[in-house]
């Protein structure tokens, strides 16, 4: 891709990276290892019907807690391969993924006929 879609590209991804973060900071507290947040649990009531919910809650939170980490982690991951200029490689075969491609699923890693092999 050409340098200024990779900048393009990089404010999104920051953008997206900010936006992630925030989305996680409502019901999550940061571990000390970056990229990992721990789901808060919801306030704990006294009666039975409402420490039920509580669970079922925290059960929710876990889930969209595991989604958001795996897109964080993937954003960051292009972030870093524009850094070093290797965004838009495939990671399996090393040929360039083409750009129709990127322009579609920009946080594509493999270009199609390794995707198509892997079912991904």
């Amino acid at each position: 891709m050409l340098e200024g879609q990779n900048k393009k590209l990089l404010e999104i991804f920051k953008e997206e990276k900010t936006k992630l973060e925030q989305e996680l900071k409502e019901f999550t507290i940061e571990s000390n290892r970056p990229g990992d947040y721990n789901a808060r649990f919801p306030s704990h009531e006294q009666d039975l019907e409402s420490n039920a919910l509580a669970v079922q809650e925290m059960e929710n939170r876990k889930a969209l807690e595991r989604e958001l980490e795996e897109r964080l982690r993937i954003v960051n991951e292009n972030i870093k391969k524009i850094d070093k200029g290797t965004y838009g490689v495939c990671e399996n075969c090393s040929t360039k993924i083409d750009e129709k491609r990127l322009k579609v699923i920009p946080t594509a890693y493999l270009c199609i006929a390794c995707a198509s092999k892997t079912g991904r």
